[in-house]
């Protein structure tokens, strides 16, 4: 089973969505991950550490010799990945496997390794004036009252349950994919 990136390199057909948008994030956590093998242009030895970036550009471009092909987005990934069976390996966001194998069902799910350290990515949320102006004044009230569901335990359920990690104070009880 492939767990980190030594054992992804240099031998793996990889799966990597675009460096665009939320796609960069997996570049921070190649880049993260500890780049535990040794540059192949370099015979220094591995890098253990990502305080020594020397390593990480190297590392990380190692990881796109073996990438096999780009889709435009995580879900087009998993789409190539687990129905055209391309690719050794599946470079994406952890919910997106969860959510994946939950659409697919426990008999073809695939296991899943989350590294760390790892990228915690938060999204903010915004409510755009300009935006809500233009709208009727009931929009405005729902817009604000499902900002304030987002931040309530029964939303973070609900985005445990699709593969989202949720956020520890509002909700006590850990995801199934994190139990």
């Amino acid at each position: 089973m492939i767990t980190t990136l030594k054992n992804l390199l240099p031998r793996s057909s990889v799966v990597w969505r675009y460096l665009r948008g939320k796609g960069r994030y997996n570049l921070l956590q190649c880049a993260g991950s500890g780049c535990d093998v040794p540059p192949s242009n370099t015979n220094t030895g591995s890098c253990k550490s990502t305080a020594d970036s020397s390593f990480v550009l190297p590392c990380c471009l190692q990881v796109f010799d073996n990438v096999l092909v780009q889709p435009r987005d995580a879900r087009e990934a998993s789409d190539v990945f687990y129905r055209q069976k391309l690719g050794d390996v599946l470079l994406t966001y952890e919910n997106e496997v969860v959510l994946t194998n939950q659409v697919y069902g426990p008999q073809k799910s695939l296991p899943y390794v989350v590294p760390s350290p790892n990228v915690r990515i938060e999204c903010p949320l915004a409510l755009v004036d300009k935006v809500l102006d233009s709208r009727p004044p009931a929009a405005r009230q729902a817009a604000h009252d499902f900002a304030r569901f987002l931040l309530t335990p029964q939303a973070q359920i609900e985005f445990g349950k699709v593969g989202f990690r949720t956020n520890k104070k509002l909700c006590k009880t850990p995801p199934d994919h994190l139990a």
